[in-house]
């Protein structure tokens, strides 16, 4: 198998790019099991709520592996725009990270480069956030 029919389709980006509505919820309670069910019911993705909760590193995982082979793409709200936690919810499985913070667009730009395409290691990064104005942070 190659590494690209391992990787789940973003269905939620190809809606997007297409000028369509993608459906989807926020998930804020730390259960596996609701994170299972919610991705059975045909949501186009799914927002595990990390800013305003304390969920820790193993709960978001395995409520990342409970989304895990269904069409739901999993995207992570963390709590700040620093790399680590990008780095760790990709790293956990998340297909995209939402930042629910102003940043600066050249802040955005950084992070970015996190973007990683090689025969070992491929991770997309999906980010969603607003910027208002110039020179909000």
């Amino acid at each position: 198998l190659t590494l690209l029919k391992l990787m789940q389709t973003n269905r939620t980006r190809e809606k997007l790019n297409a000028g369509q509505a993608a459906l989807g919820s926020f998930l804020g309670l730390g259960s596996p099991n609701l994170a299972e069910l919610m991705s059975q019911v045909g949501l186009d993705f799914l927002v595990i709520e990390t800013e305003h909760n304390g969920l820790d590193s193993a709960e978001i995982e395995h409520m990342l592996m409970a989304i895990k082979g269904t069409d739901t793409v999993p995207i992570v709200r963390i709590p700040s725009h620093d790399a680590v936690y990008i780095q760790r919810a990709l790293d956990m499985g998340a297909m995209g990270t939402f930042m629910p913070i102003r940043c600066q667009a050249s802040i955005l730009a950084d992070l970015c480069q996190y973007l990683v395409v090689g025969a070992a290691r491929m991770l997309v990064l999906f980010v969603r956030m607003k910027i208002c104005g110039r020179g909000d942070t």
